[in-house]
């Protein structure tokens, strides 16, 4: 074991000028349309149950990042990469009381992730394993009298594969996910795919028009897919990276929570932000 230690440690000091650490760039950047990414973001949605003619306003605000600690260099375009991502998906009721709407907490899920990603040319390979955990709002639990324990669904380690391909301003991804927990009261398998697209709105990149969607397709949900459709304006500076202003459709299994069994529909307006630090 000191050996291979060893051997390890010299071929890290004889790349390190290809070795960088904590580096601001990340080559697999945060999927702008799947709900559960590892980004910032805040929307005010119109929000519907299926079988349910009663629409309600539903807010989802996120609090995520990724950073890199790792990124060697192999070659033009080749290389690299291992870090580390967290998020906080939490997502809020606006409901109706007798002196004036009140906003309540339904549920926060934390995610906490390792990631490694391959680069070769225009295509990057993303290696993952994550934790996550679900836990119902007081406001919920509240509301619905709920004093039973919850079936911890959402309670699981996964891990996970995605490759994602750009191809001039279209980028193009797909990969599986497979919960490894003991003992899971939850079915394993996840298929995903998406496309996102950006168009400069003038000469330079500072301003994009982006669009694009994600699906997956849950084993626990029988395969149901998910679907999120967006569409709005992206702003690109340092200062302002990966600001961006969508329109968003989703329809589907809740994505967040203990309640994904819910068949959920809403559309709205979301500011979504994945800052480089």
């Amino acid at each position: 074991m000191l050996v291979v230690s060893l051997l390890m440690v010299s071929n890290l000091l004889g790349m390190s000028d290809k070795l960088t650490f904590f580096p601001r760039q990340v080559w697999f950047k945060p999927l702008l349309f799947d709900p559960a990414a590892a980004q910032s973001s805040a929307s005010l949605l119109r929000f519907q149950f299926k079988n349910n003619d009663t629409p309600k306003v539903y807010s989802p605000v996120n609090l995520g990042f990724q950073k890199m600690v790792l990124h060697l260099q192999t070659g033009p375009e080749k290389g690299w990469e291992a870090g580390i991502e967290f998020g906080i998906h939490s997502q809020f009721s606006i409901v109706s009381t007798p002196t004036a709407p009140m906003g309540g907490l339904d549920n926060t899920d934390y995610i906490i992730a390792g990631v490694v990603h391959y680069k070769h040319g225009h295509m990057v390979e993303r290696f993952s394993l994550f934790h996550q955990s679900s836990h119902l709002g007081d406001d919920y639990l509240i509301r619905n009298n709920i004093v039973d324990p919850n079936n911890r669904t959402q309670n699981y380690e996964q891990i996970g594969y995605l490759r994602s391909i750009q191809l001039a301003r279209t980028r193009w991804y797909y990969g599986v996910g497979l919960n490894i927990s003991p003992n899971t009261v939850r079915k394993r398998r996840l298929l995903q795919s998406g496309v996102e697209y950006e168009k400069p709105l003038r000469d330079s990149d500072a301003i994009q028009f982006v669009y694009g969607a994600d699906l997956k397709f849950y084993e626990q949900n029988d395969y149901r897919p998910n679907v999120k459709f967006g569409t709005g304006i992206r702003f690109t500076r340092d200062s302002l990276s990966g600001l961006t202003f969508l329109m968003e459709y989703y329809n589907g299994h809740l994505p967040y929570s203990t309640l994904e069994y819910q068949m959920v529909s809403w559309v709205g307006i979301g500011v979504y932000l994945q800052p480089q630090f």
